[in-house]
């Protein structure tokens, strides 16, 4: 792994290098100790080419029939399981009348279809699954 040096264009940009390359000062600041960061102007810069370098999303989507223990069930259980999982980024549950849903992102796609191979065996009563997968991340803000 090759880290800028402090205060690069790059770095403070968060953007593509060209040739291939991606920078993520997000994924650098929960990678390494803030000193560290702080001590050699960490930006991750990381080859897109490989598996483990490009952010995977698992998508799901499902129908809702008891509103209320569906939400307590994603507050108090999904929501606290998902975000300690290895390689977790982020989660957004969204819903629009009885369907919801969710983009939850993960630094690799190997630890995305962990997750989504879980998913299963854990939609709560009064939801109903309709669709899970993993799609690559391009572009983040």
């Amino acid at each position: 792994m090759t880290h800028s040096p402090a205060g690069s264009m790059a770095q403070r940009s968060g953007t593509s290098l060209g040739a291939g390359w991606l920078i993520s000062p997000t994924v650098c600041s929960r990678r390494y100790p803030s000193w560290q960061v702080a001590a050699i102007g960490c930006a991750d810069i990381r080859s897109p080419t490989t598996e483990e370098a490009v952010m995977h999303a698992v998508v799901v989507r499902v129908r809702i029939s008891e509103e209320e223990a569906a939400v307590a069930a994603l507050r108090d259980e999904v929501v606290p399981q998902i975000s300690q999982t290895q390689g977790f980024v982020a989660g957004y549950w969204t819903r629009k009348d009885d369907t919801g849903l969710s983009m939850i992102v993960f630094e690799s796609e190997v630890a995305a279809r962990a997750v989504s191979e879980r998913i299963p065996g854990t939609v709560p009563e009064g939801v109903t699954l309709e669709n899970v997968e993993v799609r690559e991340v391009v572009a983040h803000a």
